[in-house]
C-alpha cells in the first residue's frame, strides 16, 4: 500500500511524492501502481521518488432520458448511480409524465456526486379533458397542478 511504501522510504531517508491515477479496478485503490525508481536501485541523496497510486474513478456517463416516461428515466438514472431532481413543466403539446429536458447533456462524463435535473411534462390539456365544462371545476384543476413542483431524490 501507499502507507507501507512511505514507511520504507522514510526509513531510508528518501523523499517522495504521490501522483494519483484514476482506475476502475478496486484492487488498485490506495496501492502503489508504479514508482519512478526501481526497488533496490541506487539513487542520489536529493532524489524524489514518485509513487503512482490508484484512486477510484467516480465518473459516470449521463444517459439520454429525453422522451422517456418518468418511470423509465428514473430507473435508468438509478441503475447508473446518478442522483437526480425532478421538476415539472406545464405543457399542452407533450405527453404527460414524459421527460422533456435534462440539465446535463447525454454522453457527458460527470462525477457521481453531481445531480441532474430532469424536467417532466405535466400536460394540462389531458388533465382538463376529463373535467366538466363548469368553469369553477376547471379553475380548481388548474390550481392543483403547479408548474414549479420540485422533487429531489438522491442516491
Amino acid at each position: 500500500s501507499y502507507e507501507e511504501a512511505t514507511v520504507i522510504l522514510d526509513t531510508a531517508n528518501l523523499s517522495y511524492e504521490m501522483k494519483e491515477v484514476e482506475t476502475t479496478n478496486e484492487d488498485e485503490v490506495g496501492i502503489v501502481i508504479k514508482q519512478s525508481k526501481k526497488g533496490g536501485s541506487k539513487t542520489h541523496e536529493n532524489a524524489i521518488i514518485t509513487l503512482t497510486v490508484g484512486v477510484l474513478d467516480n465518473h459516470v456517463t449521463v444517459p439520454n432520458v429525453i422522451d422517456m416516461s418518468l418511470e423509465e428515466a428514473t430507473s435508468i438514472l438509478n441503475a447508473n448511480n446518478i442522483s437526480y431532481r425532478i421538476e415539472y413543466e406545464e405543457t399542452t403539446n407533450e405527453e404527460d409524465n414524459t421527460v422533456i429536458k435534462q440539465s446535463i447533456r447525454a454522453g457527458k462524463k460527470i462525477e457521481n456526486t453531481e445531480i441532474i435535473t430532469i424536467t417532466v411534462a405535466r400536460n394540462i390539456k389531458s388533465n382538463n379533458d376529463n373535467t366538466t365544462d363548469n368553469n369553477e371545476q376547471q379553475e380548481e384543476n388548474n390550481d392543483e397542478s403547479s408548474s414549479n413542483e420540485e422533487v429531489t431524490i438522491e442516491n
